[in-house]
């Protein structure tokens, strides 16, 4: 990935502090969270079988930026993921906390 080792830690305390904001967001207003990240997290865009598209750009005027971004597997993954939980709640790979 053309990221700089301080951009990539940048990057990742980033993203752990919106999941952490998510997840207070969540209980404190007594909703219901399917975490994406816990189901995804082996399927990280280096994976094998990434749910994220890596580090590309399109045209901006055909849908602009993608890169880190879910592609349709992740998403097609999240949508089960919700539909389970709807179906039983318990399903959910870790309600929040």
């Amino acid at each position: 990935l053309p990221l700089l080792a301080e951009e990539a830690t940048y990057f990742s305390d980033l993203a752990r502090r919106l999941q952490e904001a998510t997840k207070t967001a969540a209980r404190e207003s007594g909703a219901e969270l399917v975490e994406a990240s816990v189901a995804s997290r082996d399927h990280h865009v280096c994976s094998s079988e990434p749910w994220v598209f890596g580090f590309e750009f399109g045209d901006l005027l055909s849908g602009g930026a993608k890169a880190f971004h879910p592609n349709t597997r992740g998403m097609a993954a999240v949508a089960d993921l919700v539909a389970r939980h709807l179906a039983d709640p318990g399903a959910s790979p870790q309600p929040c906390m």
